[in-house]
């Protein structure tokens, strides 16, 4: 919403000063080209469609986008994106260099601003994880 919204009137006016973003793992945050047009026609329904020519594939990036809007911003780190660029929307464990890759990747973003790593387990891929893998 910050996004289409930036002055953030609806929050600012309750009181509301800091947003945390990418709840539940899903975020366009962290997606390569190619697994934004997929994931976010997936996720369009809860987020809208992703925003056409912002760079999103660092959490660098995806913050910026956030700089000088009505309120602050915190950006947790996205586990379903994290788990579709390291396996895809495959129900398969991430282990072995899925997994080192989705390290490198939370390791990057919490290295870039990120205060945490937000799941949601009821969505796809993440549902897909096992208590290994968080």
């Amino acid at each position: 919403m910050l996004l289409r919204d930036p002055v953030h009137a609806h929050g600012l006016l309750q009181g509301v000063t800091t947003e945390f973003i990418t709840q539940d793992g899903l975020s366009y945050a962290l997606l390569s080209a190619g697994n934004l047009d997929s994931y976010g026609r997936y996720i369009a329904g809860l987020y809208g469609p992703p925003p056409v020519g912002l760079d999103m594939s660092t959490m660098a990036a995806f913050r910026s986008h956030y700089e000088g809007k009505g309120c602050n911003v915190a950006v947790q780190a996205p586990h379903g994106p994290v788990r579709l660029e390291s396996v895809g929307f495959e129900d398969v464990p991430l282990e072995g260099e899925g997994l080192a890759r989705a390290e490198r990747m939370v390791a990057e973003a919490m290295g870039q601003g990120a205060p945490g790593v937000s799941t949601g387990l009821s969505y796809y891929p993440n549902s897909y994880s096992d208590t290994d893998e968080l």
